[in-house]
């Protein structure tokens, strides 16, 4: 996620975004992890300069790479009022100032 500060697409993009959550299933503290990031989009950009979302969601998922206990890598780009209540509580924020590779 070292695009974040980049002029690039994938920077922009990022920047756009409202936040970014990331959920582990079953838990943390599991042997095997399954990691579902929300990236959270502002309600009034379906798009993102004139590309599909998912296209971005594809190359920022495709820089985490499944390895050791993390088995899984998935994501989905929606809108916060798309999650359930229950989606939202049971990810964590990534701190997207602080993001580093």
């Amino acid at each position: 996620m070292d695009k974040h500060d980049k002029d690039s697409p994938e920077g922009r993009g990022l920047r756009a975004l409202r936040e970014i959550r990331v959920q582990a299933t079953p838990g943390w503290d599991e042997g095997s992890i399954e990691l579902f990031f929300w990236f959270i989009r502002h309600e009034d950009t379906p798009d993102f300069e004139g590309r599909d979302w998912a296209d971005l969601r594809d190359k920022w998922l495709g820089l985490v790479t499944p390895s050791g206990q993390f088995i899984k890598v998935e994501g989905q780009v929606a809108a916060l009022e798309d999650l359930k209540g229950s989606e939202y509580v049971g990810s964590d924020p990534l701190d997207l100032d602080h993001l580093s590779s």
